[in-house]
């Protein structure tokens, strides 16, 4: 990847998480680009209201509760790092291929496309890569792959009008089979709303590795 860009569609910031970005100096950026969420609300597959409760500091939290789109969570984070760290602090396409311990703490080995090797130390190393960490294959070989709890998401965003205060998240259905929404951003007549389906398949269905990074033509 030569770039970075915005990817995915909604996401929700719990105010343990927010905590640690407001620690940060993040607060006011995120109140910019993001919906402080005001409640959950439990419906009926007919819409009817079930049950219905606060969220974030409406609930008695010190932080809010934030709905946002992935997307432009990452282009913040990626925009407070290369201020704070320095513009190549970030190096894409590229991945860790070797690491080992070193007097100085830790070396570890990245390569480039090309396959051009560079060596870079430090006192710590984080390996987030991922469901299918390369890094943890290699530390624990007998763990095997990853468990499929059996749930299949489809997610996306729709344009449509506000509904109940405009900042609420509403759930209808069961664990196997259940429908999410909730609104990401305003718009002049509406809501940009995120929505979830679940639906639940049998451990013996066989689908497609996940992947957040296919494009698609019509």
């Amino acid at each position: 990847m030569a770039r970075l860009e915005p990817l995915g569609v909604g996401i929700n910031l719990q105010p343990s998480a927010v905590r640690e970005l407001s620690e940060l100096g993040l607060l006011e950026a995120l109140d910019k680009i993001a919906l402080r969420t005001a409640e959950v609300v439990y419906a009926s597959a007919q819409g009817g209201q079930i049950w219905s409760e606060p969220r974030g500091m409406k609930a008695g939290y010190r932080w809010p509760q934030f709905s946002i789109h992935r997307g432009h969570l990452q282009m913040l984070l990626l925009k407070a790092v290369r201020e704070r760290l320095g513009k190549d602090a970030i190096q894409t396409g590229a991945e860790v291929t070797d690491w080992a311990d070193s007097p100085k703490g830790v070396e570890i080995v990245i390569t480039d496309p090309a396959g051009v090797e560079t060596h870079e130390t430090g006192s710590v190393f984080v390996s987030a890569d991922g469901l299918h960490s390369k890094t943890r294959a290699r530390l624990y070989p007998d763990e095997g792959p990853p468990i499929w709890g059996g749930i299949v998401m489809w997610r996306g965003v729709t344009k449509g009008p506000k509904f109940l205060t405009g900042r609420s998240m509403a759930m209808i259905g069961e664990k196997k089979r259940k429908f999410v929404c909730y609104p990401i951003a305003d718009m002049p007549n509406g809501s940009v709303i995120n929505w979830i389906c679940d639906l639940k398949f049998p451990p013996e269905y066989m689908w497609s590795r996940e992947d957040w990074n296919p494009r698609r033509t019509r």
